[in-house]
């Protein structure tokens, strides 16, 4: 067995969770600017008559809106999608890469940890984001009944070196 292995079940309810905090307040903050800004900007501009500008703005606001609720609902985990019917995923943390696999022997991915660029903490997980937004799953609780929690932690600061927020 590996330093650190979890088997972590995400339902509907979890996947909902995680999603809705793909994007931290900053990215939100972000997105919500820019969106208002094209949309002012196309205003402005139809007011005034300039209906070629006016029509790029009104696009420009639409498509940050369309990525802003795609990128939160293209999740995936290993090589799947994140579905709303429940899965179990094992996920372990050998030296070559973090491993993740669904339980049931599906495909086992293995994901290096230099690619991971955020940690989160939920109620009932520690979720790791890779640079494409591939989620991996840590059961958090399972690590606490072993008295591993902060002992992982330093674990993936040290491993994990591109990490660039813990929230």
């Amino acid at each position: 067995m590996e330093r650190y292995e979890t088997r972590t079940r995400i339902d509907k309810d979890l996947a909902q969770e995680v999603k809705k905090k793909i994007h931290s307040s900053r990215e939100r903050k972000g997105f919500l600017i820019v969106a208002v800004a094209a949309f002012l900007v196309g205003f402005g501009n139809a007011n005034e008559g300039n209906i070629p500008l006016a029509t790029v703005a009104f696009v420009a606001c639409f498509g940050f809106v369309l990525m802003y609720f795609r990128s939160s609902n293209s999740l995936t985990i290993g090589g799947g999608k994140i579905s709303d019917s429940a899965a179990d995923y094992i996920t372990s943390f050998p030296p070559e890469g973090i491993k993740v696999s669904a339980a049931n022997g599906g495909e086992e991915v293995t994901i290096p940890y230099d690619t991971v660029t955020r940690f989160l903490e939920t109620e009932q997980l520690y979720v790791l984001f890779t640079r494409k937004d591939q989620v991996i799953p840590v059961n958090k609780l399972s690590l606490a009944e072993e008295k591993k929690s902060d002992d992982f932690l330093r674990f993936t600061k040290v491993k994990c070196e591109n990490i660039r927020s813990f929230s």
